[in-house]
């Protein structure tokens, strides 16, 4: 049976689009997809090691993790502060995302904190240190195989066209995009106004140990700007949305069934 590695994350840019790339060039797998896949996709019946990514798949994880031991589910996290002042090439002149998401998904992270198959990776960690990441990914999934270092990925790697609008080009992992929120504090500070503290939050995941940090925003005018994505959904899109992971749970775990009975 395949070995199925799916990465997801927090939110939009948290660097999902820079592991998978991280991941097929670092390890000997046999299958990746090219850019977004759904976790519910069946990986090619010849892959013994497949790895996938979708970031909002999070929201399916704790129940596909009990009725499927050979998937694992690797999930990026990183400073909300930062994530919300990020932009995209497809839409430079906004923030992509927003506090929202972080919301709606950090209980589902702390749900699977622990399980064996469920790894949790920081952006920052990534950035500052990716060869110790590539050591605790084969750490925890001692199938794979080391195949080069994640610090020279971008001189053979071949991303897609949205993986690089993504990425925004390819380049040496670096670190100068941590703190890139102390450029952009009145974007936090109307986030903070819809979204409400994040303290603590931050200590949990130690991006702050303490809720000094507030000081920095004195005096800021908030900028309520919208984000790429909604800063409330709709309850008519979150019901559609999860009924339809309903019956995607539904199909998998009958097809994982049929799995074991054979």
């Amino acid at each position: 049976m395949t070995k199925h590695i799916h990465i997801v994350g927090i939110s939009p840019r948290t660097g999902t689009s820079l592991l998978l790339e991280l991941m097929t060039n670092g390890f000997e797998l046999t299958g990746s997809s090219q850019h977004e896949m759904s976790v519910f996709c069946e990986p090619p019946k010849d892959c013994e090691i497949y790895c996938s990514k979708k970031p909002s798949d999070l929201g399916v994880a704790a129940p596909l993790l009990r009725v499927n031991p050979q998937l694992w589910f690797i999930c990026m996290i990183r400073d909300p502060r930062d994530i919300i002042v990020s932009r995209h090439k497809k839409a430079p002149d906004k923030s992509w995302s927003n506090l929202l998401l972080w919301r709606t998904r950090i209980p589902l992270v702390r749900e699977l904190i622990g399980h064996p198959n469920f790894v949790v990776v920081r952006y920052e960690d990534l950035v500052q240190d990716p060869q110790q990441v590539q050591k605790t990914l084969l750490q925890r999934m001692p199938f794979l195989k080391f195949r080069a270092s994640f610090a020279d990925f971008h001189e053979t790697a071949q991303p897609p066209d949205d993986t690089l609008d993504a990425l925004g080009s390819l380049r040496p992992i670096d670190a100068r995009s941590i703190g890139a929120w102390r450029q952009n504090k009145p974007r936090i500070a109307a986030q903070i106004e819809i979204h409400g503290s994040i303290d603590d939050d931050l200590l949990e995941f130690s991006y702050e140990g303490d809720s000094s940090w507030h000081s920095e925003l004195e005096g800021v005018t908030p900028d309520n700007g919208e984000s790429f994505w909604p800063e409330h959904q709709g309850m008519s899109w979150d019901l559609l949305q999860r009924l339809e992971w309903r019956r995607q749970i539904w199909k998998y775990r009958r097809r994982m069934a049929a799995v074991k009975a054979n």
